[in-house]
């Protein structure tokens, strides 16, 4: 026989076995082209050849192997359900059905895979948010008896879009300022969040078709100052419309309403209704008669636009009058 792969073996005069002398391995060698040679002991010897072809069969013996052991793609999460993420790619050198490769993905319901293509897509829809990064455990398994398998890993990252708009942590703001306040006092200070990321999550402030050029607002932090100085008298309130926007390509915004109250001081004297009064009395009216009523108003607020009469010239008690209401009376008889 040709090849040391093979030996004969004489089983009686008329019969022989071909037996192998090592272990194959069909990935390496699928098939031998050996050539049998009978020969006999005459003189001269005659000889007979035979030509064989010995094929090896497979055994699933092979797992199969994927192009990577771990795989590192990204999507959108407002990519549609349907989209490719991925395809995977696995090898068998086994033959045949030894060599038939079905992918499946472990322990989730946001990606399907073609079980004979490999390819994954997304299943739900994705949202950033909730979920930033899965790992999908992605099994390659062949159709041998026992079947072999091999898995990878796949990890999913999503990225965010601009899909959700500030949202202020109040829905209304109060504050009050005193109408003595220097310019470029903080009144308050709004704030906003958003949960998208990078420039999408990036909050600018600003004052909406502000009927007011009394205030102006940081861009960047959120607080609101004055850049005039303010008069209860005049106006003794503001509402404003605050506006926080993202800086996504397409911005989304949002708005709040902020009022703010002018605190009093007393700033303002009491006035009188008249600069002087004169009025005439008979010399034969009794004591304790109402002789005027005097009547002063102050701007003010509270207690202090409040106001209490005095006489500071009684002419030695000859008069007296009502602090709360201004009513000028008698105390004695004139004459």
């Amino acid at each position: 026989i040709t090849d040391k792969n093979f030996n004969i073996i004489h089983i009686n005069n008329y019969q022989y076995k071909i037996v192998t002398t090592t272990s194959f391995d069909r990935e390496q060698q699928h098939q031998y082209h050996i050539m049998l040679i009978c020969k006999d002991n005459g003189n001269p010897p005659k000889k007979s050849e035979k030509n064989f072809t010995i094929q090896i069969e497979d055994q699933n013996d092979n797992n199969p192997v994927f192009s990577q052991s771990k795989y590192g793609v990204i999507v959108k999460e407002n990519d549609p359900i349907g989209s490719v993420v991925a395809n995977i790619e696995a090898t068998d050198e086994d033959d045949a059905q030894n060599g038939e490769i079905e992918y499946s993905l472990d322990n989730t319901d946001s990606f399907t895979i073609d079980k004979k293509t490999g390819q994954v897509k997304i299943n739900v829809m994705l949202d950033r948010e909730q979920i930033e990064t899965y790992q999908l455990r992605v099994t390659a398994t062949d159709k041998g008896l026992p079947p072999n398998s091999q898995t990878a890993i796949v990890k999913v990252t999503v990225t965010d879009v601009n899909d959700n708009a500030p949202v202020f942590e109040r829905a209304n703001y109060f504050a009050g300022i005193s109408e003595n306040s220097v310019i470029g006092s903080n009144i308050v200070k709004v704030s906003a969040t958003d949960a998208d990321v990078g420039n999408n999550g990036l909050i600018r402030y600003s004052l909406q078709n502000s009927d007011s050029n009394a205030f102006t607002m940081d861009s960047e932090t959120g607080v609101m100052r004055n850049i005039l100085n303010l008069d209860r008298e005049v106006q003794s309130m503001f509402r404003l419309t605050i506006v926080a926007t993202d800086n996504g390509i397409t911005p989304l915004s949002a708005s709040t309403q902020v009022t703010i109250n002018v605190l009093d001081v007393n700033d303002n004297l009491p006035t009188f209704e008249r600069n002087s009064y004169r009025v005439h009395v008979l010399e034969s009216q009794p004591p304790f008669q109402n002789i005027l009523n005097v009547q002063a108003v102050d701007n003010d607020f509270g207690n202090n636009g409040e106001i209490q009469y005095l006489l500071q010239d009684n002419n030695g008690g000859k008069f007296s009058i009502d602090s709360q209401k201004g009513i000028i009376t008698s105390t004695q008889k004139l004459d």
